[in-house]
């Protein structure tokens, strides 16, 4: 697996996912992001279990993508390397991350080929965004890549192992940690969320640690002690009830106000003025 990225048919800058099958040349899974994302990654996984199974082994480069990052507040979401590693893990793939441009010369060259015949063919075709971008690239132009470069994958030489399909979008999921507050809730990207079983509300205990689990499809789940429940997103309070409360009136726009001259403040200020003009200033009084 690799990524580059560069502007498409001199159209749009994006990100190119790619992955290729080192044993037979042909690329197993493609997808335009706006940047290097995990998001990205999983997409072309995707892609890769749907069409051919479980591989044996998985190589990706030392990006930023898939290298840890010492942050102050780490959230886990946000640890792509631990991510992406616990679900090849989960489906007995090897992975590894290496920066060694031998140990993946087959996606270098298929990299630097899409770089010139996707890009040119999308300025044909005249496709200037990433969404007809990666319906070009998905359905037509990988298998006219794989047709012309690659070779057919026969049972003799597949080491590809079958997956359940309807299981791939949670095997690829994103797990954060949490716990739930007083409230029976926990907050997940400035939202609060309830568990839920048979669209029943189910309390917790003040501080119960959890899991949250995002799947690739958006789906949303929590899991406490290896039990999972629906994840229900909270509406936000309004400062007033409608069946209960008044509307809250509007706040009297301010205005600025002036004192009259025979204001005692500005009366003031006018005599020490006079007194200080008649100091400082001769005043000639002849006609």
């Amino acid at each position: 697996m690799d990524a580059c990225s560069k502007i498409w048919g001199n159209s749009f800058f994006a990100t190119l996912h790619l992955a290729i099958d080192n044993s037979t040349g042909n690329i197993v899974g493609g997808y335009f992001c706006k940047e290097e994302t995990l998001l990205g990654y999983y997409q072309i996984f995707s892609q890769i279990l749907h069409n051919y199974g479980i591989p044996i082994k998985i190589i990706t480069d030392k990006r930023t993508v898939f290298t840890y990052k010492q942050l102050k507040n780490k959230d886990d979401d946000k640890d792509t390397l631990t991510q992406f590693g616990f679900v090849c893990k989960t489906l007995g793939v090897c992975f590894e991350s290496t920066s060694i441009p031998q140990k993946k010369g087959q996606i270098e060259r298929a990299n630097g080929t899409c770089e010139d015949r996707l890009s040119a063919e999308l300025r044909i075709e005249n496709i200037t965004n990433i969404e007809d971008g990666n319906k070009y690239l998905i359905n037509l132009f990988i298998t006219k890549f794989n047709e012309k470069f690659g070779e057919i994958i026969s049972s003799g030489n597949n080491a590809f192992v079958p997956v359940e399909e309807d299981k791939i979008d949670y095997y690829l999921s994103i797990i954060s940690r949490r716990q739930f507050d007083k409230g029976n809730s926990i907050e997940y990207k400035n939202e609060f969320y309830q568990a839920f079983r048979d669209k029943k509300f189910v309390c917790f205990e003040n501080k119960t640690k959890c899991l949250v689990v995002v799947a690739l499809n958006n789906e949303k789940f929590i899991v406490v002690d290896d039990q999972i429940y629906e994840m229900k997103k909270l509406n936000k309070n309004f400062q007033s009830s409608l069946a209960l409360d008044q509307l809250t009136p509007e706040k009297a726009k301010k205005t600025t106000r002036k004192p009259p001259i025979d204001h005692p403040w500005r009366l003031k200020n006018y005599d020490d003025f006079q007194q200080y003009f008649k100091t400082n200033y001769q005043v000639n009084n002849t006609g």
